[in-house]
């Protein structure tokens, strides 16, 4: 292959992932409209998750917070002896224990799932993150090697190494295939996410 060929080739590839690079950019950054409306919604159900088990809790806890029981204390003063009603402690008590235990044992799945359903978020958000920066690197290393080899080249002000053109696709594969690593890790947190939710579709209603 000549040297010419060789220049339009790589610039003809690399232009074409610049092209797909700032289409993935568009749809995968995580400032974009679909990622913001999916995190709206995961926190959405979070609250409202955190607010069904909050209501729960406290109507487990309603009759031994209402309870009005009193214990008899002896006074003694120098002249007199003495007896006086106070309220007993609700917290220390057996049953307010009992209470508590209970409503762990039948919400713990509820609990656990509100806990993913946070943790999952912050992942994805992370790893969302990390591949909209990858991406918008890779927009810039395609625009430079492409615009390099368009108006450098092929302009006659500098000829590049047949060599260097060819190892310039190398950061090209290792950037596309991290990012495509990113985008299944993304997915599958995203499906994760999605399972949970559903399982609570009716908290909206």
């Amino acid at each position: 292959m000549t040297h010419e060929a060789l220049v339009n080739a790589a610039a003809a590839t690399h232009a074409a992932i610049l092209v797909a690079a700032v289409a993935a950019y568009y749809k995968f950054g995580d400032r974009t409209d679909v990622i913001a409306k999916s995190l709206q919604g995961t926190e959405d159900s979070v609250r409202e998750l955190r607010r069904r088990i909050a209501g729960e809790l406290a109507e487990r806890l309603k009759a031994d917070l209402a309870q009005s029981s009193t214990v008899s204390t002896l006074v003694v003063e120098p002249t007199v002896e003495s007896y006086i009603e106070r309220p007993t402690d609700i917290f220390a008590g057996e049953r307010y224990r009992d209470s508590v235990r209970g409503f762990v044992e039948a919400n713990m799945n509820r609990m656990v799932d509100c806990r993913s359903l946070v943790s999952l978020r912050d992942t994805w958000m992370r790893w969302g993150r990390r591949m909209s920066w990858l991406i918008l690197s890779l927009v810039g290393y395609e625009a430079l090697v492409a615009g390099g080899l368009a108006f450098v080249d092929r302009m006659a002000v500098f000829a590049f190494p047949d060599g260097v053109i060819r190892w310039a696709a190398a950061p090209t594969t290792v950037g596309v295939v991290i990012i495509f690593v990113h985008w299944v890790f993304m997915l599958r947190f995203h499906d994760r996410i999605t399972d949970i939710r559903l399982r609570y579709a009716d908290l909206s209603d």
